[in-house]
């Protein structure tokens, strides 16, 4: 029945769309006793009417004991207490690419024809319908698969008055994907080298490298944008450049990517028009002249397909178990956790365009 479950929630991802902010359902392969009065332990107290094959739910408490075989939530169904498995548990959510303003009252991309042609190859690039799921694609699912995540990135974008575009920025340094040191020693989500890291306060020794930590290399990454920002907008000011805010942003990006003091030549080549450093930055440094490109390309792709617009996507019973532990870590600790654990390597085998989520988790279980 688990097998039918979970692959039956692979045709119904596209088709279902329900109304609240979570809706959760259990669903059975045949009408059938699954509810109980407690979590089974050494008996099954099973509830007096039968389950019908998709019952809508209301959790009450996740993952409020864990045995040998299951990880059970306390659920109110048609007003009635008791408990389930989680594997029997299905939430829908919707979700969307960012806060309501995002990608949309920020920054504008560069017009001229150079620019405008990279953007366009990237975006078909990431449009490829060869790939089953692109790097856009593919980025955007580590990110906004933990949504506390996100929100953090955006909080942090508003505290230090960055544009949300820096999110897209993390996004093609790394996939989010916090790599292993890279031939530049760069390193984590925001893939700074260790010098930088050191330089906004991070920890990187041989004994531990906060570039990996999501929350703390993400401060860092964000105050060294608004730190690249000030300086170029100080450079204009010094030299009576008449640069737009979007010039300035471009060229902190282009900062962060290729190091300020290049840039801050080319800044001064330009007389900080954005639209000229192309013409000032030979095509032999293909990442550099492509990294502002791709990023627009980036942004386009996630409002076309994911900005703004509420989209289901499946929170799967592992997911919602593993939240529940660290809502409320239970009593039976590592035990717990190898349970969920073992919930995760069943769902890879079954949800293969989930494996790059679900292994992130593994690694951290």
């Amino acid at each position: 029945m688990k097998n039918f479950v979970l692959t039956l929630m692979l045709t119904m991802m596209a088709q279902q769309s329900f109304g609240g902010v979570c809706d959760c359902f259990i669903e059975s392969h045949t009408t059938t006793n699954v509810f109980y009065d407690q979590p089974y332990v050494t008996a099954r107290l099973i509830k007096s009417f039968q389950l019908k094959q998709r019952v809508q739910i209301q959790i009450l408490q996740k993952t409020v004991y864990a045995d040998n075989m299951h990880v059970w939530h306390k659920v109110m169904v048609d007003s009635v207490i008791g408990f389930v498995p989680a594997w029997m548990v299905f939430c829908l959510e919707k979700d969307s690419l960012a806060k309501e303003s995002a990608f949309q009252t920020q920054l504008n991309p560069p017009t001229d024809a150079k620019h405008m042609k990279l953007r366009e190859d990237w975006l078909r690039q990431y449009n490829d319908p060869k790939d089953l799921k692109t790097t856009a694609e593919r980025s955007w699912e580590r990110l906004s698969g933990d949504p506390k995540m996100l929100d953090y990135v955006y909080t942090q974008c508003e505290k230090h008055d960055v544009p949300y575009e820096s999110a897209v920025l993390a996004l093609i340094e790394s996939a989010w994907f916090p790599h292993n040191e890279n031939g530049a020693h760069a390193a984590g989500y925001w893939q700074f080298i260790p010098g930088t890291a050191r330089q906004m306060g991070l920890v990187v020794n041989d004994t531990r490298d906060e570039r990996l930590d999501p929350y703390l290399s993400t401060d860092a990454a964000i105050r060294y944008l608004r730190g690249l920002y000030d300086q170029f907008k100080s450079e204009a000011v010094k030299s009576r450049y008449t640069c737009t805010n979007d010039d300035l942003w471009h060229f902190a990006f282009s900062a962060y990517n290729r190091g300020p003091g290049k840039v801050e030549t080319t800044f001064h080549q330009t007389k900080g028009q954005f639209s000229k450093y192309l013409d000032y930055v030979p095509e032999v440094f293909g990442e550099t002249r492509n990294y502002v490109p791709k990023l627009y390309a980036m942004r386009q792709w996630l409002l076309e397909n994911v900005g703004g617009i509420p989209r289901v996507i499946y929170r799967s019973p592992a997911d919602v178990a593993l939240q529940g532990y660290q809502e409320r870590p239970v009593y039976m600790g590592q035990k717990t956790l190898d349970i969920i654990k073992g919930m995760y390597w069943k769902e890879r085998d079954l949800l293969r365009y989930r494996q790059s989520h679900i292994d992130g988790i593994l690694a951290k279980l």
